[in-house]
C-alpha cells in the first residue's frame, strides 16, 4: 500500500527517485529589453549621487556587452548626466551617478545597453531627490543667510535690520518709520536666506507666501532643498496682495514649471531696486514679515 506523501508524488508528478531531490528550479528568462530596477517609477531617493540598477537584456550579460546609465530632466527632454561603458554584470548592472543631483528635483533615468553594433534600451523611469525635511508649522524657522549692504545699514533703523523678524507667523506692527516693528527691511539688493524646516511642495495653486508690510514694494524669492542651493527663481513681483487679517499685505509663488517637487529654503530679496544712496526712508527696501508654505508635504 502506498503511503499518503507517495501517492501525492504521483498525482502530482513530482516523485523522487534514486537520490533525486525534486524538480529543478528554473531560472526566468532575460527578458528581450533591459528593465530599470532602482531606483522605481515615482521613487525618492535619498542620496545625491544614487546608484541605478537594472536587469540585463537577453544577449547583453557579463562578458558581452556594456551599459549607458542616462539621468534626463523631469521631461525627458535633456540629458542631465551620461555615464558610459559600464561593464555589464551577472544579471544585472549597476551604475552610479558620478556628480550630485538637486534635492527635491525630479528626473528621469533609462539605460542603454551596447553589444558590438547591437543596442537595446530600457524604458525611462520617473524619480526624485529626496529633501530632508521636519515636520512642524509652516513659517520660516531659521536663518541660513543675509546680505545687507553698507547703505542700507547706515540708512534704516537699527530695529529693522534684524534677519530674526522674518522667522515665524506675521507680526508687523506700527504706522511709520519710527514705530514700524517685526520687519527686515532689505534696502537696494538686500536678501534674506530662511529655512522653513518643513518641505514646501508643488501642488495645485502657489506654494509660497511672502508677507511684506510697507506700501506695495516688491519682492523676488527664490528656492532650493539644499541651503546652499542651486537656487530656482520663481520671480519678482510687487508685494501687496491685500492684508489678511495680520495687517501684512502679501505675494504668492508657484514651484509649477520648474521641475521641483519639493524645497525647504527660500531666499527673499529686495525688488524695489531702489537707489539706496537716494533712500528718503528709515525702512528703505522691501520689508519682509514672513514667509509661509502654503502646501507642506507630510
Amino acid at each position: 500500500m502506498l503511503r499518503h506523501s507517495a501517492l501525492l508524488a504521483l498525482v502530482t508528478g513530482t516523485f523522487a527517485c534514486c537520490g533525486d531531490r525534486g524538480p529543478a528550479a528554473t531560472t526566468p528568462p532575460a527578458p528581450d529589453l533591459p528593465v530599470a530596477l532602482r531606483p522605481t517609477e515615482g521613487g525618492a531617493v535619498d542620496s545625491q549621487t544614487p546608484s541605478l540598477v537594472v536587469m540585463n537584456a537577453r544577449g547583453f550579460d557579463a562578458g558581452q556587452a556594456t551599459y549607458e546609465f542616462v539621468v534626463l530632466d523631469a521631461a525627458g527632454t535633456r540629458v542631465v548626466q551620461d555615464i558610459k561603458d559600464v561593464a555589464a554584470g551577472t544579471g544585472q548592472t549597476e551604475g552610479t551617478v558620478p556628480a550630485a543631483l538637486e534635492r527635491g528635483r525630479a528626473y528621469q533615468w533609462k539605460a542603454v545597453a551596447h553589444a558590438g553594433e547591437r543596442q537595446a534600451e530600457s524604458k525611462p523611469v520617473a524619480f526624485e531627490i529626496a529633501v530632508p525635511c521636519t515636520p512642524g508649522d509652516p513659517y520660516a524657522k531659521a536663518v541660513v543667510d543675509v546680505f545687507l549692504s553698507d547703505c542700507a545699514r547706515r540708512t534704516n533703523r537699527r530695529a529693522l535690520l534684524d534677519p530674526r523678524s522674518v522667522l515665524g507667523p506675521p507680526d508687523a506692527r506700527g504706522s511709520s518709520d519710527e514705530t514700524y516693528s517685526g520687519i527686515l527691511s532689505l534696502g537696494e539688493d538686500g536678501y534674506v536666506t530662511v529655512d522653513m524646516g518643513v518641505c514646501i511642495a508643488d501642488q495645485a495653486g502657489p506654494d509660497v507666501r511672502v508677507f511684506q508690510y510697507v506700501q506695495f514694494e516688491g519682492v523676488g524669492v527664490d528656492v532650493s532643498g539644499s541651503p546652499d542651493g542651486p537656487w530656482t527663481d520663481l520671480g519678482t513681483q510687487p508685494c501687496g496682495d491685500g492684508g489678511t487679517g495680520d495687517r501684512s499685505n502679501h505675494c504668492d509663488f508657484d514651484l509649477a514649471g520648474t521641475g521641483l517637487k519639493a524645497v525647504r529654503y527660500v531666499r527673499v530679496s529686495d525688488g524695489e531696486r531702489y537707489p539706496c544712496e537716494r533712500a528718503g526712508t528709515r525702512s528703505e527696501g522691501a520689508d519682509v514679515d514672513a514667509v509661509q508654505a502654503l502646501h507642506v508635504r507630510n
